[in-house]
């Protein structure tokens, strides 16, 4: 329909509408007509008149439409004007600015302003603000329903003339009259508003400077192509730099090799890197909007006078992918340098946090703001009712969950694993942390404090039981894990219950069985017995051959015989071992 929406429908949606539809229906027929060609032409006429009925009543009922949602808006835009006039020339603007105007001098004079005084001045200055915002916004609004008028002329003016061209007849310039006569078209409310509103704007509102009043009014044409020779330039250069940087990064990997602690700097920088990624295939996606002629800019409720163009999105990226590979080079190289190697990926997430909040009016601050509140709405979406972009950009999140799985795993990396280094000291404990075996899925398994050595044998206590103990990896597990797996399991327990309610673990040190054991911080005897059953199931086939060792271990530790009839399946899994021990 051509009235769908409100006065924020793209206009190239309506335009669209007429030719797309428009053009099926001529089409159709002609492929038609050009099928039945032996056809008597007495029948051939008939269904040409029947055809030209059908197509002009479309039209009349498409111009209807466009009449009808025309007079509907330019009552409202006269109403609008009508209020805002008054308020600007009556007792709004005026009364405001000759208060401001008797303040101002007040203060230049040496009288110190009491509170209430301040009171007013701010009172004022907001008033001021919110009615050149009203202005602006109602001349937008006012542009718009212009572009309606001449995008739906236009729209009307091709297929008419395609129908002529493709039948080989006037019809369809008469009909054409019949638009010109229309009101939508000749209607010039709409353009009286338009000058009335400049006129008001510039002289009571910015004192008669035409230029700062039109500057602010402006709204550039929705399908304009800029041309941004300086930010072309700077797109060039930067990813330039990005390609040259690239090549230093894959070179450096290759002499320096990846280090010690390669896994969490390959996660802090993958999840910059999809971040920066996005921001590309957005410019590149903007790109091809505007070639196809997508309104984006009022689908996403943009800001028309302020909203990125293509060019500048891929500069940000560009910029951006600069500074990713600086970092990854300062890391690759920092034993060169003299800097610890988690020093360059920290200043780069402070770089990415700056750019994001700053809240000075640079760096893009109109579309940084605009994707801070989209990404508040997407967070309280059940508050609240959510439009199209908060859909599209919470369908982009969904798409970037590794790099918001990488953000979790660097931040807590970032806060405890520098102790590792020797930097900071959050926790005493004996060994360095294995993080080849945290477990990505769970952010509490990344905390360093819960994880320790044991049985000789460094074992990640909080981490996953596929990663650690999942005894199908191995055609025979390791005696370490074997002795130790139903301790994990129970202190797995514990460890997340204490987690859970804000405790900090004492366990961090010499957590082998017997030290638990004489600190009464082991498993009590239900506690194992409860776990092993679980165990012994589902790892039959590996106990029946292990399970000497493993019961050993227990029997030694624990104050009585750990195994009671009712561990049917564990018997049956070690019965030959179990014998052998017991005897």
């Amino acid at each position: 329909s051509l009235t769908e929406g409100s006065s924020l429908i793209s206009s190239w949606k309506v335009d669209r509408i007429i030719n797309e539809k428009m053009k099926e229906i001529l089409y159709d027929a002609l492929e038609e007509m050009r099928s039945d060609e032996e056809a008597d032409p007495a029948i051939k006429e008939q269904y040409f008149a029947q055809f030209e009925e059908r197509f002009f009543m479309f039209c009349d009922k498409e111009l209807e439409k466009v009449n009808t949602f025309f007079a509907e808006k330019i009552a409202e835009a006269q109403r609008k004007f009508t209020t805002l006039k008054n308020e600007a020339e009556c007792g709004g603007y005026l009364s405001a600015k000759s208060s401001l105007n008797q303040i101002r001098r007040g203060a230049v004079s040496g009288q110190i302003l009491d509170p209430n005084v301040k009171k007013l001045l701010a009172k004022t200055h907001r008033k001021a603000k919110n009615l050149k915002l009203a202005f602006s916004e109602f001349y937008l609004s006012l542009v718009l329903l212009q572009n309606f008028q001449q995008l739906n002329f236009t729209g009307f003016r091709k297929i008419l003339k395609k129908h002529d061209k493709l039948f080989e007849t006037q019809n369809g310039l008469n009909f054409k009259k019949k638009v010109q006569k229309s009101p939508f078209f000749i209607n010039k409310g709409v353009d009286t508003l338009i000058s009335e509103t400049e006129n008001i704007f510039i002289n009571e509102l910015e004192e008669g400077d035409r230029s700062k009043a039109m500057n602010r009014l402006r709204v550039p044409p929705l399908t304009e192509r800029e041309k941004r020779s300086w930010v072309i330039f700077r797109c060039g250069f930067f990813l330039g730099m990005f390609l040259v940087l690239l090549v230093i990064v894959i070179i450096g990997l290759e002499v320096k090799g990846y280090g010690n602690e390669w896994l969490p700097i390959l996660r802090m920088y993958r999840g910059v890197f999809l971040l920066v990624m996005i921001l590309f295939l957005v410019a590149i996606n903007t790109c091809g909007w505007r070639a196809a002629g997508v309104n984006h800019v009022l689908i996403f409720e943009l800001n028309p006078r302020t909203h990125l163009t293509y060019q500048q999105v891929l500069e940000a990226s560009a910029c951006l992918s600069v500074i990713w590979c600086l970092s990854f080079i300062a890391y690759i190289y920092h034993d060169d340098i003299g800097i610890y190697p988690f020093t360059p990926p920290l200043i780069m997430a402070i770089i990415m946090i700056v750019f994001t909040f700053n809240p000075f009016k640079c760096g893009f601050h109109g579309a940084r703001w605009w994707l801070l509140k989209i990404v508040y709405r997407v967070i309280t979406a059940p508050f609240h009712a959510v439009g199209f972009a908060d859909f599209w950009l919470a369908d982009q999140m969904n798409s970037l969950n590794t790099m918001f799985l990488d953000t979790e795993y660097s931040l807590c990396y970032l806060v405890y694993g520098w102790y590792s280094s020797g930097v900071f000291m959050f926790a005493r404990r004996k060994s360095k942390v294995d993080w080849k075996s945290v477990d990505d899925r769970d952010g509490l398994d990344h905390c360093p404090w819960l994880q320790s050595s044991c049985g000789g044998g460094q074992i990640s206590y909080v981490a996953s039981i596929s990663d650690l103990l999942d005894f199908r990896k191995f055609s025979r597990p390791p005696a370490s894990v074997l002795e130790n797996f139903a301790v994990t399991e129970v202190y797995v327990k514990r460890a997340r219950k204490c987690l859970a309610k804000g405790m900090r673990s004492n366990w961090t040190t010499d957590l082998d069985i017997e030290t638990l054991e004489s600190r009464r911080s082991w498993a009590t005897l239900s506690e194992v017995q409860s776990v092993i059953p679980f165990h012994v199931e589902r790892y039959e086939s590996v106990l029946e051959n292990s399970a000497y060792m493993f019961l050993k271990k227990i029997f030694k530790t624990a104050k009585k015989p750990l195994l009671t009839p009712t561990c049917e399946s564990f018997q049956r899994a070690g019965v030959r071992s179990h014998r052998k021990l017991r005897t």
